[in-house]
């Protein structure tokens, strides 16, 4: 990782507006989401696009998220590229107004 790319002059301790209402359903950390999905952009719950305080970020932190991220990205991957490529049936009973995807 590039030190001369942190900006911790940048850094604030923004809480995520989105949490403000306590919901049991709708929620967002940095690994798990609520069992609701509510798809926003996060400038609509951070004025600054921090999610959270960016003052207690360590080049060790740093470090560890961005390990953790490659690792479930390349198992990702890697789940997508062996999983069973499954064939798309049509089970319509009348003739979509539209056209079918894919």
């Amino acid at each position: 990782m590039n030190a001369d790319l942190i900006q911790l002059d940048q850094a604030v301790n923004e809480g995520i507006k989105f949490h403000e209402h306590n919901s049991l359903y709708q929620w967002v950390d940095l690994w798990a989401a609520g069992p609701v999905a509510v798809t926003s952009w996060t400038s609509e719950y951070t004025e600054s696009g921090v999610c959270g305080d960016a003052l207690l970020a360590t080049p060790e932190k740093g470090r560890l998220l961005f390990d953790e991220a490659v690792k479930n990205l390349i198992g990702s991957s890697d789940e997508f590229y062996t999983r069973e490529v499954m064939t798309r049936k049509d089970h319509h009973t009348a003739q979509p107004l539209s056209d079918l995807p894919g």
